[in-house]
């Protein structure tokens, strides 16, 4: 399972930076990741779906049994940067759009990419 999840990550990890995203962290099986900051990127709703779609792709590449994947996409404002009290402040992300992300992904059956009305 171990070996199986450290692929998992590496490729999608992979797949998210490829497309100027940035990986904020692993929870459980999870991979959250978000676009447009700290630097602009012009397109980033069309990044962040095409990067949905390479990692189902990969994923159905990948071929492992019981690796079933499902994945939530949203936009809006957020906070971005150091979070947390001091000392020990991590990088990250919070705000509304965060949790609707995670609503959705929460909603998507293995293979699915379940977007916001947002994007």
């Amino acid at each position: 399972m171990a070996d199986m999840l450290r692929r998992y990550f590496t490729v999608v990890s992979r797949i998210i930076i490829s497309n100027e995203g940035i990986v904020e962290k692993f929870v459980g099986d999870a991979v959250m990741s978000f676009f447009n900051a700290p630097m602009p990127l012009e397109r980033h709703e069309a990044a962040a779906v095409l990067t949905a779609m390479q990692i189902r792709r990969a994923i159905h590449e990948m071929n492992l049994p019981g690796l079933e994947v499902g994945i939530g996409v949203n936009s809006g404002n957020a906070r971005v940067g150091k979070l947390g009290p001091e000392p020990g402040m991590e990088f990250g992300i919070v705000g509304d759009c965060v949790n609707v992300a995670a609503r959705l992904q929460s909603q998507a059956k293995a293979g699915e990419i379940v977007l916001s009305h947002v994007m």
